[in-house]
């Protein structure tokens, strides 16, 4: 018997010659790898269709991989059968699914052409990447029994015989590796890393759906930053519905029980000027049941553990949401989450007296501003402490801006924010942020505290328009999201220069809000919260 057919290498491990039988050695390394299989698929990170290509395929490879050492067969050729029939199975669990939803289109007498070129795409796609990783299996079977095999041409004889082109090699393996895994670093070093990321349950969104609207994730943080509020709601049915929680920041996140009824409280919004919230509470057996008798206005203060009940009520039942402004001042914005703000109450304490302004305007407040913006007939500029009007804009400057129930203003007071669209108060200019490409307009969230543009670079989103059917192939979704991941970015409004960045983000950002004091921002996904501590001006 020759010498590469008694001792293992890489290139013959599991592949030996007919009259070698399966050594206990290979049988070791079949049971490490079901043990390690069996650990991957349960992970709570997959969803149902990941689990049944990787349960399906990685089993199947293991178990092909068993017969063919056991009957002497090539261990490569039972490894391509193995992830075949592993992913034309998972194609006849999942593809019900598909079938159901071509189902539902076509009742509703949608063309299903597109969508079932899309699913018949996806079921050759997941059939090559379940051949991929029974290969990889093969691959690193192979690996594992020349890794831990006793003979010349074991790795332990190759490292005695060649330790300085080892050392090389195994460096450059582990220099490789970890390039691979801080990518983000080596092409910014200077981005943001997130201080901590709460994971929350996934927002799934599916291709389609009958109502039409989908669930987003948003909140607010504290004056310093050290409490956050998240919320899941969509628009259109409500803010009074949205799931809501607290978290204390530090040392780690970690949910606080605000209120004995949380499921009760309604607009809940941050003190500017301590460590409170006030939020809309009703007593009654719905959130609309006698409005004028059962809400009440809450405040909590977070650090103390106290709460008091305001003798004030909003003026009726749709409220948009309340937000605190400097002093104490508490305003309660009316409309609702589709149509935007109608007008608002201000509730100012002087000396243990509430005194109330009401107006029919809508109003963007900025408790980081000393101005503000409210729109009626006319669109003005006015200062929070006086209401007097600063600037008032013509209707043809409404027109151009476009959405003004969606507009920010710098706390500099210089920039209005409306849509992909800035304007410069200063030089009376407009910049359309969005160029010709509507469809791929940037996300622009409104202003830190040094006046930079929140700025999310949507364009790799509408990439994904070319490559859909990979959405519907397990785990090819994550493998296209990480390859079109893209940072949140600082940009000063005037020029779009680049002041600061973040790390690739894993989704596409559904809010991002700073802190009052602007020492801490939260960028809210699909998947959770990013926390990021904004260091000071250089």
């Amino acid at each position: 018997m020759t010498d590469s057919q008694t001792h293992p290498t890489f290139a013959n491990a599991g592949k030996r010659v007919r009259s070698e039988p399966l050594s206990l050695r290979e049988l070791c390394c079949l049971m490490t790898l079901a043990s390690v299989t069996v650990a991957v698929v349960t992970h709570r990170t997959w969803n149902t269709d990941e689990r049944w290509l990787l349960g399906l395929t990685l089993s199947g490879t293991l178990a092909a991989i068993l017969i063919a050492r056991t009957f002497r067969w090539r261990v490569c050729l039972a490894g391509v059968i193995a992830g075949t029939l592993g992913g034309i199975t998972t194609i006849c669990v999942i593809g019900r699914d598909w079938m159901v939803q071509l189902d539902e289109l076509a009742s509703r007498g949608l063309g299903i052409a597109e969508y079932r070129a899309n699913y018949v795409a996806a079921a050759f796609a997941s059939v090559a990447f379940a051949v991929l990783l029974a290969m990889i299996m093969v691959g690193v079977f192979r690996l594992l029994v020349w890794a831990i095999g006793t003979g010349d041409r074991s790795l332990v004889s190759l490292l005695r015989r060649r330790p300085l082109s080892s050392t090389i090699v195994i460096a450059g393996v582990g220099v490789a590796g970890l390039a691979a895994g801080n990518v983000d670093v080596i092409v910014a070093p200077r981005s943001w890393k997130a201080t901590a990321f709460l994971q929350l349950e996934r927002i799934e969104r599916p291709a389609f759906a009958r109502h039409g609207l989908f669930t987003v994730r948003t909140g607010s943080l504290s004056r310093d930053g050290n409490w956050l509020l998240v919320e899941s709601y969509m628009p259109g049915i409500g803010r009074e519905v949205a799931e809501k929680a607290i978290y204390r920041l530090d040392p780690q996140p970690h949910a606080v029980r605000f209120t004995d009824h949380p499921e009760r409280a309604c607009f809940v919004a941050f003190d500017c000027d301590g460590n409170r919230i006030a939020f809309l509470e009703w007593l009654g057996e719905s959130y609309h049941d006698r409005p004028a008798e059962t809400h009440q206005l809450r405040v909590v203060d977070l650090d103390h553990h106290t709460s008091e009940t305001l003798p004030e009520r909003p003026r009726n039942a749709d409220v948009h949401s309340l937000q605190f402004l400097p002093a104490g001042s508490l305003v309660i914005h009316y409309g609702d989450s589709w149509n935007g703000k109608k007008g608002y109450t201000r509730l100012v304490r002087h000396e243990g007296e509430w005194s109330r302004v009401e107006s029919s305007d809508n109003a963007s407040f900025d408790a980081r501003s000393a101005i503000g913006l409210e729109f009626g007939r006319e669109f003005q500029m006015v200062d929070l402490d006086t209401s007097a009007p600063l600037v008032t804009f013509p209707a043809s400057w409404m027109e151009e801006m476009g959405n003004v129930n969606q507009m920010h203003l710098s706390p500099n007071g210089r920039y209005i924010l409306a849509g992909p669209r800035i304007y410069d108060v200063e030089s009376h200019t407009t910049t359309n942020w969005a160029g010709e490409d509507t469809w791929a307009s940037p996300l622009l969230f409104g202003f830190s505290n040094r006046n930079l543009v929140a700025y999310y670079d949507h364009s790799s989103t509408y990439l994904r328009g070319r490559m859909s059917f990979l959405c519907d192939v397990p785990l090819a979704k994550r493998i296209l999201d990480w390859l079109l991941r893209k940072p949140l970015q600082l940009l000063e409004p005037a020029n779009a220069r680049e002041v600061a960045r973040t790390r690739n983000l894993s989704s596409t950002p559904t809010d991002v809000v700073f802190s009052h004091d602007g020492s801490r921002m939260a960028v809210f996904t699909d998947e959770g919260v990013y926390i990021y501590h904004v260091p000071p001006p250089e």
